[in-house]
C-alpha cells in the first residue's frame, strides 16, 4: 500500500538485498506485477496451496487465478485484447516481453 515512488524505492533495495547476498526473501502480495519478478510463486487461497511454480506457469493459469479473486497481469490482458481485436500474439506475462512479442510481430509485418 506504498505510494509508486514508495514502492519502486522498496522494491529496488529489495532486489539488491537479493542480489548482492543471495538471501531468500518471502514477499506476501496481491500485485501481480511485483508476482512476475518472483523466482516461484506460491498461490494461496482460505489459506490452501492452490497453485505454485514459476511465474509464468503460474500467471498464465488466468481461470484459478480469476476464481481465487486475484487479477492477471496486465501483458496479459492487452493480449486477450488484442486477440479480441483480431490481432494474435503470443502471451506473455510481463510487459517487457509482450513490447518484445509486439515488435517480433511487427519485423514480419
Amino acid at each position: 500500500m506504498l505510494d509508486p515512488k514508495g514502492k519502486r524505492e522498496i522494491n529496488a533495495l529489495i532486489d539488491e538485498l537479493h542480489e548482492k547476498t543471495n538471501l531468500t526473501i518471502l514477499s506476501i502480495t496481491h500485485d501481480i506485477e511485483e508476482v512476475t519478478k518472483s523466482d516461484h510463486v506460491i498461490v494461496l487461497n482460505d489459506g490452501k496451496i492452490i497453485m505454485q511454480g514459476k511465474p509464468k506457469e503460474v500467471l498464465m493459469q488466468e481461470d484459478k487465478l480469476i476464481k481465487a479473486s486475484l487479477d492477471i497481469p496486465f501483458a496479459l490482458k492487452l493480449t486477450n485484447a488484442l486477440s479480441k481485436a483480431g490481432v494474435k500474439v503470443e502471451k506473455d506475462i510481463t510487459m517487457e516481453g509482450m513490447v518484445e512479442k509486439l515488435c517480433q510481430l511487427r519485423s514480419k509485418n
